[in-house]
């Protein structure tokens, strides 16, 4: 039976794309100050600012107006971006998009976790140095809505990968107020389109512990020759505040626990569960994410389908 699993590896981003991982050339760079005046580092090149704007793009929209430097939030901006404050919460400010762009991750497989965290220092701190044994680059894209699939999306912010093995792209809006999950599509042309009678809501802001939220959706469309026509479930809670060590770096993040649940053809029988872990960085973006097979009840204890990693210096 076909799902389109639209939500499982969701991605949330932030304006650190690729600014590790250089090439040889003479443009090469590793962060911002690397490059000229006008220009910014983007996956290991200096290449023209982009400013982020309501202006159309090729294929799609562009992203909502916001600030567009890319910055160290543990050094401050860079040209008047975004700084973080540390305040245990991510406000919309600190998370800066930028359509279209890549942000490189470490991908591993089967890899047990304590997503409960320990407690140092007075602060929960979630450990994801640990190496899975097929950890591997995996690039992550966010870019305008196709022109096959924009008239049925007119105001989409971004599409992004959200299930490779299906080659299925979620399609994202973000506001002044929220993240949402439009619907999904193909990376083949014509091939699939999916949309949600109400958007999902998976970000609120600011993104606080101890808020939750729940949206029930109905999905219609098509993949291949099949017609969707799906109920489905999603919640969102915050489970907390803290600090992700990475191998190289440590950041202040916030954990957001998302369940979305599929009824397939709206038959009770043909129920799937996925969990997803979001953990986020003030102008970072999501720095680490995970995702489970089902709702996982003791979180001290959690395999993971799926282990995510920002590349860090």
């Amino acid at each position: 039976m076909h799902t389109t699993r639209i939500g499982v590896t969701l991605i949330v981003t932030g304006c650190v794309a690729s600014l590790w991982g250089c090439s040889e050339s003479s443009d090469a760079c590793v962060r911002r100050s690397d490059c000229p005046a006008g220009q910014t580092c983007s996956d290991g090149r200096c290449l023209p600012e982009l400013k982020g704007d309501s202006s159309p793009a090729p294929d799609g929209p562009r992203v909502d107006t916001l600030p567009d430097a890319v910055v160290w939030p543990d050094t401050g901006p860079v040209d008047g971006g975004c700084t973080a404050n540390h305040n245990g919460m991510i406000e919309r400010q600190e998370l800066v998009l930028v359509v279209p762009t890549t942000l490189m991750y470490i991908m591993g497989t089967q890899l047990p976790l304590n997503l409960k965290g320990a407690t140092s220092g007075g602060k929960t701190v979630w450990d994801f140095t640990a190496a899975a044994s097929d950890d591997h680059d995996e690039p992550m894209k966010l870019e305008p809505v196709p022109a096959w699939a924009a008239a049925s999306f007119p105001s989409a912010t971004y599409v992004s990968l959200a299930d490779k093995d299906a080659d299925t792209y979620g399609v994202y809006l973000v506001n002044q107020t929220r993240m949402q999950l439009l619907g999904a599509i193909s990376g083949v042309k014509d091939h699939g389109k999916v949309s949600y009678s109400t958007p999902v809501d998976l970000l609120r802001f600011p993104v606080q512990p101890t808020d939750s939220y729940s949206t029930k959706t109905f999905g219609t469309g098509f993949w291949g020759i099949a017609v969707i026509s799906n109920w489905e479930s999603w919640d969102a809670e915050v489970v907390g505040a803290g600090v992700v060590q990475l191998p190289k770096l440590s950041l202040d993040s916030v954990m957001v626990r998302i369940r979305s649940q599929q009824y397939l053809y709206g038959n009770p029988f043909l129920l799937t569960t996925t969990t997803l872990f979001l953990f986020i960085s003030e102008c970072y973006g999501t720095v680490a994410r995970v995702v489970v097979d089902g709702d996982p009840a003791n979180l001290s204890q959690v395999t993971a389908r799926e282990r995510w990693r920002l590349t860090t210096p």
